[in-house]
């Protein structure tokens, strides 16, 4: 669920729409199903592609997120993040901005209409040029941080909902 939400930047990732239950019998933790992505892929508050999750502790003044905060500070996790990230969603992302995206955009026009009735956004748009770039832009900082273990600064503002942006040192 973590990768899910980092990738595609949702930014009520950690916050809102989160189903989490525990398997007693296995042990386990699960997560999902995922959805609300309408703050996702540069949309909503967040729109800038270098940034993480997992940067915030806190979402606002009032609202804190520390599980994928505390997650990523493990070395096991930062180690299974980039193996995966590597392994399987990077090929699955390259042919999202390679074709899929413009292909998805036609099979889901009629639910995106209904989620722009309801949620009375007063618009029913749908831009794949600037979707397939921000993912383009995402992979590619995604890439520099977690493959090439590039060093970043950290840049918090602090507004009605923070935002963490991070700066490649140099």
């Amino acid at each position: 669920r973590y990768l899910i939400d980092e990738l595609f930047l949702n930014y009520d990732g950690g916050v809102g729409s989160q189903y989490f239950f525990y398997n007693a019998e296995k042990g386990l933790f699960y997560a999902g199903p995922c959805w609300d992505f309408d703050n996702s892929l540069g949309s909503g508050s967040q729109n800038n592609y270098n940034c993480l999750l997992t940067s915030r502790p806190y979402y606002s003044a009032f609202v804190h997120t520390p599980l994928f905060h505390e997650l990523t500070k493990q070395p096991v996790f930062q180690k299974r993040t980039a193996e995966l990230f590597q392994e399987v969603y990077l090929p699955k992302l390259t042919a999202l901005t390679d074709q899929g995206i413009r292909d998805m955009d036609d099979r889901i026009k009629a639910a995106r209409h209904m989620n722009a009735v309801r949620w009375t956004q007063g618009y029913d748009v749908s831009d794949t040029v600037e979707m397939r770039l921000f993912l383009r832009n995402r992979i590619k900082f995604l890439k520099k941080l977690w493959l090439d273990k590039n060093e970043y600064c950290v840049i918090t503002l602090h507004a009605p909902v923070y935002h963490y942006y991070y700066i490649e040192k140099g």
